[in-house]
């Protein structure tokens, strides 16, 4: 049950720090100081403090939102299309509960799917 709570934890950890890369534009200056290039933690420093914070994890809740609009130009064409997904996830440690909400905004319908689990069970 703990590994199972660990790797969820670590799911979603690695879900929010890949979801918030984005392109960037070069300035030609860089802003960070040498302070904060010794302070930021390692990979490995990281995941080792999110094990050691979700000891004591009682419950948490993640909410995110995203949209993106696709541009699609073939010649003299062009096809405006929206999209979006609303993630939602809460969970609780003793006794073991997941609820989890996902909603996928298409370009003419939508899809939605909520899932329970409580102690292990879906």
């Amino acid at each position: 049950m703990e590994k199972w709570t660990a790797a969820l934890l670590l799911a979603i950890l690695a879900l929010g720090i890949t979801a918030c890369g984005g392109a960037e534009e070069a300035t030609g200056w860089n802003t960070t100081t040498a302070e904060q290039k010794e302070a930021t933690p390692t990979v490995d420093e990281l995941i080792q403090k999110s094990m050691e914070a979700g000891k004591s994890l009682k419950s948490f809740s993640v909410e995110r939102h995203m949209k993106k609009d696709v541009t699609i130009s073939q010649g003299d064409q062009k096809q405006d299309m929206k999209f979006g997904r609303k993630i939602k996830i809460d969970l609780n440690r003793e006794p073991l509960q997941v609820y989890q909400e996902l909603i996928i905004l298409g370009q003419n319908q939508d899809f939605a799917l909520k899932q329970y689990a409580v102690n292990g069970r879906g």
